[in-house]
């Protein structure tokens, strides 16, 4: 079993979503530890509620701050300020913040027979996390030679595959990798002809042409908000520069066609 079968089990056995928030770049040389893309995101109902909305402004911040205090190496729980209630876990492997996992998802507090339950699972999940990494450590040792630039780039397409609905930057990519963000900047423009922020547009942009194109029910704000703009006038800007139209004559061109 991986980590992604691991946590989807239990969801199952629970009730409730399991995501987690990886820090720094342990799991990502890890194979048995990657995960769908949706498993580290907030991914419950309730949640994806709050991404068609203003709110995930506040959730952005939220997690931030949920990490922070993660770094204190203490299980916490409680409602984010959207009223979702989690518990969050901190792994840790080598004296290092590794991942926080998230299980919960709904609007209603558990009882303190659920919490206990949900703490079982999560050091679960978070001692699995550990004997992966020291596994993966040990088979590796031997053939273990110092991280090349295909690292760096595999992972930094990676990050912004995970991450582009969320409002992140290159410091957070170099933090997540461990590396300067000046010289990891220079290194995406070496070898893929672009800039960490224009890979995080072209990678919005996708998404946002799929969700003007196919999903008629979405009002612009609502599709910003899920590609990662915090303000629809500046998602607008942005569209219409890379397409050449605005959204609303996009929509409206495949519409008609």
């Amino acid at each position: 079993m991986n980590l992604s079968e691991l946590m989807l089990t239990v969801e199952e056995l629970c009730s409730v979503t399991v995501s987690l928030e990886a820090v720094g770049p342990a799991l990502h040389d890890c194979r048995s530890l990657r995960l769908a893309m949706d498993q580290y995101l907030h991914h419950s109902e309730a949640c994806s509620a709050v991404k068609l909305s203003p709110g995930i402004e506040v959730c952005r911040k939220n997690k931030t701050r949920s990490v922070s205090i993660a770094r204190r190496g203490k299980s916490f729980c409680g409602c984010c300020p959207n009223g979702i209630w989690d518990l969050a876990v901190p792994v840790f492997y080598q004296d290092s913040l590794v991942a926080v996992i998230y299980l919960g998802g709904g609007r209603t507090e558990p009882d303190e027979k659920k919490r206990r339950e949900l703490r079982m699972y999560g050091r679960f999940i978070a001692r699995f996390l550990v004997v992966e990494l020291y596994r993966n450590a040990k088979l590796s040792a031997p053939h273990r030679k110092r991280r090349d630039e295909a690292f760096y780039i595999a992972n930094s397409r990676r990050f912004i595959e995970e991450k582009y609905c969320e409002g992140v930057s290159l410091a957070d990519l170099a933090e997540t990798l461990n590396i300067n963000s000046n010289y990891l900047g220079k290194l995406l423009q070496r070898n893929l002809g672009q800039s960490f922020r224009e890979l995080l547009c072209e990678r919005r942009m996708k998404q946002a042409e799929v969700l003007v194109r196919l999903h008629n029910t979405l009002n612009f704000t609502q599709i910003a908000h899920l590609c990662g703009f915090s303000d629809s006038n500046y998602f607008s800007t942005v569209f219409k520069q890379h397409f050449g139209v605005s959204p609303k004559n996009y929509r409206e061109r495949h519409r008609r066609s």
